[in-house]
């Protein structure tokens, strides 16, 4: 009751066929100023010319940016964010990937609703816990020899992710494979074996008709099944922006991949743009500067391999705060990693955003606790529900910004040095054998938990008024650090896991 109704987001299709890239047209949301600016922009490129084609309503023109953070995007507000201003502006081609099950209970995205009927054993990646470094494109591998099922659909509620029209399975086909059964709304599920002579990654994409959907992955006996997670798309021309959050990790968790892996699953992807945001976990005593660059630019090179029609932008730790007297300060150790990833992403190719910066810098996590509305977290290490959307907001604004320069430079261009950019679904080569199109007669072996946990996903504060920077409208942040904020609490990641499971072999 009281919920926003949900309206679908219109965005105009161009009638007459364009030889040449015209200016772009004039937007509101542009007159907002920009807080902080992107640098070295033009490393963006690839993903502003996907971005171009999407606005040209370029037939079947999705954009996709990939968004891996620590716990600063833990629960999908940032990314959530971004992904509702861009698809209101050029079009919704779904809510992107999500993992198979929940590697912690801050696993939670906004605009799909999620069950785990029956949970699925996981290894997360930042326990490197998979000697043979297949963690799947979002960082967690998910097994079972038969009767772990989750159900993953289209939002009930809500004002986005309200539809779909292509379900893709992420998985590994292996020796001894088992079954999978998928299963979309009412339909007669199909059945999947995973046998193959040797470990490879596999996807299968179901086509729905585009509307509310959801889609039960089960695993169905025979062996042992391996899985990744299933993304979430419309035809388009839109936007996808995918939440990966790896909460808990070091910076340089993200080289527990195997590389090849890593490579393959990113390409597969198609994505346009990886976003990397880490940082607040490298923030402990034993922090070797010289160690952080390195693995640091070793992982900026893994995504610069990617293709050349994948960018890269590194975005800065969020302010974390500490008492000091009667005074919240910056730690002191947060210029030094945001100096340090800007150096490296400069370096390597990647554009940078300062988020340090663009929250005000020294002492600003401390107002942004004491903002009315609150935007940031007691324990002056993360945001609140609504500085989530702050940042989303920044973020938006400086990306619009470089695009607006980028279109600037290729104005009355012609269209064909676009290039066609990515085509197709998403997923790879190779797919498994499907065994049946029912599976009543699959005998099942059954190693999961009973009991059904419903995550209820859909987030219904969204409808709330959105406070979209510090000179936004409804936003009060105090110019002094003088007060404690006063539910304060000892700086630390509650979220993050803390007990790793032993490590296993393929």
């Amino acid at each position: 009751e009281g919920e926003e109704p949900f309206a679908e987001v219109e965005v105009a299709e161009r009638v007459a066929p364009i030889e040449r890239i015209p200016a772009l047209a004039p937007h509101e949301d542009d007159a907002a100023p920009v807080e902080r600016a992107i640098e070295n922009a033009a490393a963006l490129d690839p993903f502003f010319a996907a971005l171009t084609r999407t606005e040209l309503r370029m037939p079947g023109a999705i954009t996709r940016a990939t968004h891996y953070g620590d716990s600063a995007i833990g629960n999908d507000g940032i990314t959530a964010a971004i992904r509702g201003k861009l698809q209101a502006r050029f079009g919704d081609a779904g809510h992107g990937f999500h993992l198979l099950g929940q590697p912690n209970l801050s696993y939670k995205h906004k605009g799909v609703s999620f069950q785990e009927k029956a949970p699925w054993s996981g290894c997360f990646i930042i326990f490197g816990c998979r000697k043979d470094g297949y963690y799947g494109v979002g960082g967690t591998t998910f097994q079972s020899t038969g009767g772990a099922e989750i159900k993953l659909g289209t939002a009930a509620k809500g004002p986005a992710g309200r539809k779909v029209s292509r379900f893709t399975l992420w998985y590994a086909a292996q020796p001894r494979g088992g079954n999978l059964r998928l299963k979309v709304d009412d339909e007669e599920p199909i059945v999947l074996s995973t046998k193959a002579d040797a470990l490879a990654d596999r996807w299968h994409t179901i086509e729905v008709v585009d509307g509310a959907h959801a889609l039960s992955v089960r695993a169905a006996g025979g062996g042992k099944v391996r899985a990744y997670g299933v993304s979430l798309e419309r035809d388009g021309p839109g936007v996808v922006w995918d939440g990966m959050s790896q909460i808990g990790a070091y910076t340089r968790r993200m080289l527990h991949y195997d590389e090849e892996h890593f490579l393959r699953q990113l390409r597969a992807r198609k994505t346009h743009l990886v976003v990397l945001m880490f940082g607040g976990n490298d923030m402990n005593p034993g922090f070797n500067l010289a160690q952080y660059k390195a693995d640091y630019a070793a992982l900026l090179r893994r995504v610069k391999a990617i293709g050349p029609d994948t960018a890269c932008l590194v975005m800065a730790p969020l302010d974390h705060g500490e008492h000091k007297g009667a005074r919240i300060v910056t730690r002191a150790i947060v210029p030094t990693i945001v100096e340090a990833q800007r150096e490296v992403a400069i370096a390597e190719g990647c554009g940078f955003w300062d988020t340090y910066q663009a929250m005000g810098g020294e002492g600003s996590m401390g107002r942004w606790a004491r903002a009315d509305p609150k935007l940031g977290s007691g324990d002056l290490a993360h945001l609140t529900h609504h500085g989530h959307k702050v940042i989303g907001a920044m973020l938006y604004r400086a990306l619009m910004a470089s695009f607006r320069e980028y279109r600037g430079r290729v104005v009355d261009t012609p269209l064909v040095e676009l290039g066609a950019g990515f085509s197709g679904p998403p997923g790879g080569e190779g797919a498994s054998e499907v065994i049946s199109a029912g599976a009543s007669d699959v005998a099942e072996e059954t190693d999961a938990a009973g009991g059904e946990a419903a995550v209820d996903t859909d987030d219904a504060t969204d409808t709330d008024a959105e406070p979209d920077g510090p000179g936004g409208a409804g936003v009060a942040i105090p110019e002094s650090d003088d007060e404690p904020a006063s539910d304060a609490t000892p700086p630390g990641d509650p979220t993050s896991p803390t007990t790793p499971p032993a490590a296993t072999g393929p």
